[in-house]
């Protein structure tokens, strides 16, 4: 049961990722504007866009509006290091609260 809500966690924040924002410097780089954490997989066209000024900061497009496409394998190896993260967050958490009760008792 943990590991399956740790496996919907996991894809959660991976999606969340595509939300933080990425500065542009040049209309090359709009072309193709890699997002997602830790290994960018997410990528988009923000290039039919003109912006007043640059750089500019942008985050995940809806993808009726700006062409996007994932790489795969990226995606897999962000989604296995966060989840990968988590495991470890949670056993680092589990003995800390067991060594914690073994020094002070369990009260």
């Amino acid at each position: 049961m943990k590991q399956t809500i740790i496996f919907f966690l996991s894809g959660i924040m991976l999606v969340a990722t595509l939300f933080i924002p990425k500065e542009v410097h040049t209309q090359e780089e709009m072309k193709s504007l890699v997002l997602g954490y830790p290994f960018g997989f997410y990528v988009q066209d923000f290039s039919r866009f003109d912006p007043p000024s640059l750089p500019r900061k942008y985050n995940f497009g809806s993808p009726w509006e700006v062409p996007a496409h994932v790489l795969w394998d990226r995606f897999i190896m962000s989604y296995l290091v966060i989840f990968i993260i988590l495991n470890l967050l949670i056993i680092v958490g589990r003995r800390l609260r067991l060594a914690s009760q073994a020094k002070y008792g369990s009260g």
